[in-house]
């Protein structure tokens, strides 16, 4: 099994990034992620198992310390890997990636089988609007966006440890991620 710890938003933020997944499925682009309720984050870890490890603790600490701004999306980001994923990309300021290293940090010593491209030094962070996607759906998901006014603010209200595949909760944590870009 895999395990990940993600970065969700408020009810507002969550609520204008699902309509703009919803504008792409309208365009012709797959349901993948809303028919699963896989709702809108930013992934900060992900690992696959390790017998026996218990994270929570770690997890509940580190979310009480969690400070910071708002997150600001500026752009639009595609994976063209296989499947092809099509993202808002935050600015990748240094409130995010001290955010990012101290979770690593507080994790350090409990996992060892991290997926590399979720690590400080290879991490990109994106919020994922769409997946397991076409080429033409990554035309259509592009020719969408292109419409969306940008920047896109967004705050942080909930950081989840989760098992993957199926998804399940572990633990949910309320932040105090502050909204003043």
């Amino acid at each position: 099994m895999d395990y990940a710890v993600t970065l969700y938003f408020d009810e507002q933020s969550q609520a204008r990034l699902l309509g703009m997944m919803e504008d792409l499925c309208r365009a012709g682009v797959n349901r993948y992620m809303l028919d699963l309720g896989i709702r809108p984050h930013l992934t900060l870890a992900y690992w696959q198992d390790q017998q026996g490890i218990d994270v929570t603790d770690a997890i509940k600490r580190f979310a009480a310390e969690v400070k910071g701004t708002g997150v600001l999306f500026s752009s639009i980001g595609i994976f063209p890997t296989d499947p092809k994923v099509v993202y808002l990309s935050p600015v990748k300021d240094e409130s995010l990636i001290k955010l990012h290293k101290r979770l690593y940090q507080n994790l350090s010593g409990r996992v060892e089988n991290y997926v590399q491209n979720y690590t400080p030094d290879y991490w990109v962070p994106h919020c994922t609007l769409a997946t397991k996607l076409t080429e033409d759906e990554v035309l259509k998901a592009i020719k969408t966006l292109i419409k969306v006014k940008f920047p896109i603010k967004a705050t942080i209200s909930r950081l989840e440890l989760i098992k993957c595949q199926p998804k399940d909760g572990i633990l949910a944590c309320e932040v105090s991620f502050k909204h003043d870009l």
